[in-house]
C-alpha cells in the first residue's frame, strides 16, 4: 500500500478489508507517513475503545490484531499531536514574517532564533520559497537552498529522535523537489535535473506519500515543458492529475491542469489550452492560492486572444481583477497590459491597442526584459500600419532588430526581423506580414529548428 486513502479507512472501520489489506494498512500507518497519520487521526478513539477484533478473524490472528491496533492508536495519537504542534508553530512563524518584507539574510536570522522544530523550519522556508516563484526567482532559489540544508540536517538535529526515517526521507524529497523547481525557474536546467534525481532517491526511501510523489512529478513535468519535451510533460501531468485526484486534492489537480494547458499553448494549441484552463479554474481554491488563480486567468486570456476569442476575452478581463491582483508584481502586470493590447487590436480598437502596446513595450525594456519589449514592439507595428503611422513603423522595426542583435538571439529570429525591417523601410510592409513574423518568432521559441522563408 503506497498511501492510505479515505476509502481504505472507511472499509477498515466497516470490516470490509481482508487480513492482508489490514496488515498493509497498519504497517503503513506505523511507517511514519505524515500525511496518512494526519488523515487517520480520527481512528485513535475508535481503536482505543474497540470491543475487539472483527468476528471473522481466526483466534490466532485476533491477538495480532489487538496488538497492531494498540500500536497504531498510540503512534497516531503521539505523532498526530506532534505534527499539530509543528504545523501551528510553522504557521505562527509565517504569519509573523510575511508582512515584514524581510531580506533573505533577515529571514535566515529569524529562522535561527525561532526555536522552531527542524521540520517546521524547513517547511516554513519551502513555503516562503514557493511564494516567490513569480516575484523573484533568485530569492526563490535562495530560500529553497536554505530549506534543503535544513532537511538534510534533520538526522543530526537535536530533535532527530522525534522523526522516523520515512519522515526524514519525505522531507528531503520535498525539499529537493522544490529546489529543482527553483533552479528551473532560474533557467538552470542542469542543476534542476540533478536536484530532481536526488528527490527521486529520497522519495524511494520515504513513506510512499502520494502528495510528495505527485509534487515531484509535477516539477519534472514543468522542467520537461521548459525543455520543449512537450509529449513527455503531458504524460507526466496525466499521472500527476490522477495522483492528486486519488487523494482528494482537487486544487492541486487544477494546478496540474494549468501546467498541462501551458504545454499545449506553447505547442501552438491554443483552443485545447483554453479548455484546460477553464476546467482548472473550476477546481482551484482562490483562498488557498490567489496568485495561482490570477495566473490561470492570465493564461486563459492569452489562449483566448491567440484563438481569436477577443470579445469573450474582453469580458473576462473586465471581471478578472488581474490589474489589482498583479499590482505588486510589475512583470505580471505588464503581461496583462500586453494581452490587453492584443484584445483591443482584435476588436479593432486601434488607439487603445496602440497605447497598451507602447506602455508594455517601454516598461518591459525599463525592467531589463528587452526581448519581451521587442516582441511587443513588433505587435505594435501591425497596429501602427493600420493607423498609417509609417515613420513609427520603421522606427520600431529597427529598434527590435537592434535588440535581437545585441541579445545574440538565434540566427533565424534575426533573419526574420531583419527582413521585416527591410520591408518596413521600403514602405511595403503589410499587417499580414507583421503577424506572420510575430507568429514565427513565437513558434521559434518552442521549435528552435524552424527556418524563416520569405
Amino acid at each position: 500500500m503506497s498511501h492510505v486513502t479515505e476509502q481504505d479507512l472507511r472499509m477498515f472501520v466497516a470490516g470490509a478489508l481482508d487480513t492482508a489489506s489490514r496488515r498493509r494498512l497498519f504497517s503503513h500507518l506505523l511507517s511514519g507517513c505524515t500525511e496518512c497519520r494526519t488523515r487517520a487521526s480520527w481512528l485513535v478513539s475508535l481503536l482505543e475503545t474497540d470491543d475487539g477484533p472483527p468476528a471473522d478473524l481466526p483466534a490466532f490472528e485476533a491477538a495480532e490484531y489487538d496488538e497492531a491496533a494498540a500500536r497504531v492508536a498510540a503512534t497516531l495519537r503521539v505523532s498526530g499531536e506532534r505534527i499539530r504542534r509543528e504545523q501551528e508553530a510553522r504557521d505562527r512563524f509565517l504569519a509573523a514574517v510575511r508582512p515584514l518584507h524581510l531580506s533573505f539574510e533577515e529571514i535566515l536570522e529569524r529562522v535561527e532564533t525561532s526555536r522552531l522544530p527542524t521540520r517546521a523550519r524547513a517547511e516554513a522556508l519551502l513555503a516562503l520559497s514557493f511564494e516567490e516563484r513569480a516575484r523573484d526567482p533568485r530569492r526563490m532559489l535562495q530560500l529553497a537552498s536554505a530549506a534543503r540544508l535544513e532537511a538534510l540536517s534533520l538526522p543530526l538535529a537535536a530533535d532527530a529522535a522525534d522523526y522516523s526515517p520515512c519522515e526524514m526521507a519525505d522531507l528531503q524529497a520535498w525539499a529537493w523537489s522544490e529546489l529543482g523547481n527553483a533552479y528551473r525557474r532560474n533557467d538552470d536546467f542542469h542543476e534542476s535535473e540533478n536536484a530532481l534525481a536526488k528527490a527521486i532517491v529520497a522519495r524511494n526511501a520515504g513513506s510512499g506519500d502520494l502528495l510528495i510523489h505527485a509534487r515531484l512529478l509535477d516539477v519534472l513535468a514543468s522542467l520537461r515543458t521548459d525543455q520543449r519535451r512537450y509529449d513527455e510533460a503531458h504524460r507526466l501531468l496525466d499521472l500527476v492529475i490522477g495522483l492528486y485526484q486519488e487523494v482528494g486534492e482537487t486544487h492541486l489537480a487544477g494546478r496540474a491542469l494549468i501546467s498541462q494547458g501551458s504545454g499545449l499553448f506553447y505547442d501552438g494549441k491554443a483552443p485545447q489550452a483554453a479548455a484546460l484552463y477553464k476546467k482548472a479554474l473550476t477546481l482551484l481554491d482562490p483562498k488557498r492560492d490567489p496568485q495561482l488563480v490570477a495566473n490561470a486567468r492570465q493564461a486563459l486570456l492569452d489562449a483566448m486572444a491567440a484563438n481569436g476569442e477577443y470579445a469573450e476575452a474582453a469580458k473576462l478581463l473586465l471581471k478578472s481583477g488581474l490589474r489589482e491582483a498583479f499590482a505588486g508584481e510589475p512583470v505580471s502586470y505588464l503581461k496583462v497590459r500586453w494581452v490587453e493590447g492584443r484584445i483591443f487590436a482584435g476588436l479593432g480598437k486601434l488607439d487603445r491597442a496602440s497605447t497598451a502596446f507602447a506602455d508594455a513595450r517601454d516598461s518591459f525594456i525599463e525592467h531589463g526584459l528587452e526581448y519581451e519589449g521587442a516582441l511587443v514592439g513588433l505587435e505594435h507595428v501591425a497596429v501602427l500600419l493600420q493607423q498609417g503611422r509609417l515613420d513609427e513603423v520603421e522606427r520600431l522595426a529597427s529598434e527590435a532588430l537592434e535588440i535581437f542583435e545585441i541579445l545574440d538571439i538565434q540566427r533565424e529570429a534575426v533573419r526574420a526581423v531583419a527582413y521585416l525591417r527591410k520591408v518596413c523601410a521600403a514602405r511595403k510592409a503589410t499587417v499580414e506580414l507583421v503577424r506572420e513574423v510575430v507568429s514565427f518568432l513565437e513558434r521559434l521559441e518552442r521549435r528552435p529548428n524552424l527556418r524563416f522563408f520569405y
